[in-house]
């Protein structure tokens, strides 16, 4: 719907979303900062609340101490024999150090520290023995126990307390002695340091001393515990040793004297290697068969490299080149000098000059001799590689022989090895229980712990729980956090509009004006009379901001006939309807205000003459005109038309042709003409007055029109087709309004107030 549009030209119906209000409060960081300031009472309630009862629960709560004892788990064993054990440095393995983490919260290790400290007669960790607690926070957990409401034999049977009359006097106390060692579990906290092999011990109890001692405690018979443990484990170790070492012996002995009887009987001597004699006369054979076909080789392919060459298109001149012989590298050096020279000569003689045709000649004999040189190296080739091949013919027919004569031999060897080897695995097994057995016997006398005590616990001066200061500062945090969401959801609950960008996002129609209240700043002047007595004010210039945007909304054909409205009563409707009456007239513009209310007339209570009987009523029933029904303010010269409380037929008479006549004779004399309608929701006298109007003012009470009342009092104002200029809000606070509004001119009152005289 466009303002300034004139009914009954078909104007389409606008649609209203209540749900584009739901937006993220707190992703707009300044707008959660206007609701905390205006929700300040719930944040500093909320906080103060919360603050002080955290202080009286932490101060309530029982202090405990926290003391620690630190070991070092050390896995060298001192062996005096080996010193590189004793100063050999420490593998890494965390298995070893969680293990011992393990030993040290064991059941079985705890029950010695309770043996020894007699901590099943001690009140923290046996009920039985312990007073009856006294404190506030006690007293508060026992009413709140559901088994206390409980008559006294059912809280027997619920607690199990019954059940203990038929335990012996043994297992009462494995029940107590069992629920000792749970509670030293609970307060008991084992952890290693880093990846070190340092671990903590850190026990907690309502005595430093007590804490102290137990951490100390734990840590002194966790070494104990270790030393007995290898006492016991070294005494069967050396038990069983001894006996072992015994039965070896005699199958060492067995052993070497089944070898050396069969060494005489098969004479099997030795060389001083460790073989036998034809053993090395076959490593002999193969030794020199091997060289033999080494060279022979060697001297094949040297010959088929040469006589490869030889026989290939380079002959003797790339032959001659591989082969190192010295006459043939002298000869081949004679060959060119005298090359050079005929290249020399070349130059200056031609080709048959008789010192040509001599060194050519020269050249002719040189390579002769070189081509007799390399045939004969040739053939000395080819004699080394004959003699190389029976050389080795000769030495494969040694080692078969000798292969033939160690076949037997080898055999006797194998059951000799076979023996030796038995006799050999019975001489280590043997050593090696003996070097153990003696170790065993040397560290029965110097056993050490794998632990020792690098920090003992000392009595703690300050309490480690409860942190006071850091309760109260998380209560602090905690009640914060808890009145600003406290507040957003008041904010969220809250039911009426606060903003003239709550009321435009939520309702769609713009904004005219906010609308201070005066009933605070000066009690004696009514707010039409602001209007007359101080033009200056804030709310002079909230009714005239609607009077501007009156007369520009269309600039060619300004309404002339307003209606004012609310969604429920006490709103402010009639008041701004009076405002902006006087302030028309008092502008010079003929101006008349009718009381459109039949069912609760409030026009006529501003009346300078309130006896007078004739109204919109008499006008509308004929009798009386329209004249004679009008009174006048005389400061301002505007014209009022009252009326009276209606019967039954009040709304036929507002959708009579009566009405339409009289605003019809109305516009004739009149340049502007302001109707005080009653509210949307509660009667329909609005919807049908404005089928008669230019446009519609709509007045919102902020803070109390509810969102989803004015929203469905547009939306029936729209069904009529009639321009809707736009909304006021009305009595607002600037005060904490500017906590709330952004940019309109309320958010501003407070910077600029000084352009106000109120």
């Amino acid at each position: 719907m466009k303002m300034g549009d004139i009914p009954g030209q078909g104007q389409p119906q606008r649609s209203f979303n209540l749900s584009s209000e739901n937006v993220d409060l707190t992703a707009d960081v300044m707008r959660l900062i206007r609701i905390v300031r205006e929700r300040k009472s719930i944040v500093i309630g909320c906080m103060i609340l919360l603050t002080t009862f955290v202080g009286l629960i932490t101060w309530q709560l029982t202090p405990r101490y926290s003391a620690t004892t630190q070991i070092l788990i050390d896995p060298r064993e001192n062996n005096i024999i080996d010193l590189q054990a004793v100063f050999s440095g420490l593998a890494p393995d965390t298995s070893t150090v969680e293990g011992q983490v393990q030993v040290l919260k064991s059941r079985s290790l705890l029950k010695r520290v309770v043996q020894e400290l007699e901590l099943d007669n001690d009140p923290e960790f046996n009920s039985d023995a312990a007073e009856e607690d006294s404190s506030v926070v006690s007293a508060l957990l026992s009413f709140v126990n559901p088994i206390q409401w409980l008559p006294a034999s059912w809280q027997d049977a619920v607690s199990g307390e019954g059940a203990e009359t038929f335990l012996t006097q043994e297992q009462s106390d494995a029940i107590v002695e069992d629920s000792v060692i749970g509670g030293l579990v609970d307060q008991l906290t084992v952890a290693r340091i880093g990846t070190s092999f340092a671990i903590d011990i850190s026990f907690e109890s309502v005595s430093p001393t007590k804490a102290a001692r137990i951490a100390n405690t734990i840590a002194e018979l966790y070494i104990v515990d270790q030393l007995e443990n290898k006492f016991e484990a070294t005494r069967r170790a050396t038990s069983w040793l001894n006996d072992r070492l015994r039965l070896l012996r005699e199958e060492l002995r067995s052993s070497e004297e089944a070898v050396e009887a069969f060494k005489a009987q098969h004479n099997l001597i030795g060389t001083q290697d460790g073989n036998t004699l034809n053993t090395e006369q076959l490593q002999e054979f193969n030794r020199a068969l091997v060289e033999a076909r080494t060279g022979r080789a060697e001297a094949e392919v040297r010959l088929q490299q040469i006589e490869e060459i030889y026989q290939s298109g380079g002959g003797v001149t790339r032959a001659s080149k591989v082969i190192n012989s010295a006459l043939i590298n002298q000869l081949r050096e004679q060959e060119a000098e005298l090359f050079q020279r005929e290249s020399n000569l070349a130059t200056r003689y031609q080709a048959r000059h008789p010192q040509m045709v001599q060194i050519r000649n020269e050249l002719r004999q040189i390579r002769s001799k070189i081509n007799q040189e390399v045939e004969r190296f040739i053939q000395e080739l080819r004699n080394d590689v004959a003699v190389a091949r029976a050389r080795e013919r000769s030495l494969e027919g040694s080692v078969a022989q000798q292969q033939v004569r160690n076949a037997e031999q080898n055999r006797l060897e194998i059951q000799l090895r076979e023996l030796e080897l038995e006799a050999d695995g019975n001489r280590q097994i043997y050593e090696v229980f003996l070097n153990r057995f003696k170790a065993t016997t040397d560290q029965d006398s110097i056993q050490e712990s794998d632990a020792r005590i690098i920090s003992v616990a000392t009595v703690p001066q300050s309490a480690s729980f409860p942190n006071k200061q850091l309760f109260l500062a998380g209560g602090f945090v905690a009640s914060t956090i808890i009145g600003i969401m406290l507040a957003l959801l008041a904010e969220r609950l809250d039911n009426g509009f606060r903003s003239v960008e709550q009321l435009e996002t939520t309702t769609g129609v713009r904004n005219l004006s906010v609308i201070p209240s005066v009933s605070r700043g000066n009690k004696s002047l009514e707010p039409h009379e602001y209007i007359l007595d101080k033009p200056l004010s804030a709310y002079s210039e909230s009714i005239r901001s609607i009077q501007n945007s009156v007369l520009l909304s269309n600039a060619e054909k300004p309404p002339r006939c307003l209606l004012t409205t609310s969604a429920l009563p006490s709103e402010g409707k009639s008041t701004v309807s009076i405002s902006l009456a006087r302030l028309f007239a008092r502008s010079g513009t003929k101006t008349i205000l009718i009381d459109g209310d039949l069912r609760r007339p409030r026009v006529g209570d501003f009346v300078d003459d309130p006896s007078h009987e004739r109204g919109l009523l008499e006008v509308l029933n004929g009798t009386c005109s329209v004249e004679q029904a009008i009174n006048r303010d005389d400061r301002t010269g505007l014209h009022i038309l009252t009326t009276k409380e209606g019967g039954a037929d009040t709304p036929d008479l507002l959708n009579s042709n009566a009405m339409a006549d009289v605003l019809r004779e109305l516009r004739e004399s009149y340049e502007m003409i302001i109707i005080d309608a009653p509210p949307v929701l509660p009667v329909g006298d609005a919807k049908l007055m404005s089928r008669h109007v230019d446009a519609v003012v709509f007045v919102i009470r902020w803070e109390r029109t509810p969102r989803v009342a004015s929203v469905k009092a547009l939306e029936a104002i729209s069904e009529t087709g009639v321009s809707l200029l736009g909304t006021c809000l009305s009595q607002v606070d600037f005060e904490r309004y500017s906590r709330y509004g952004q940019g309109d001119a309320g958010h501003y009152y407070g910077r600029y107030s000084n352009y106000y005289v109120d």
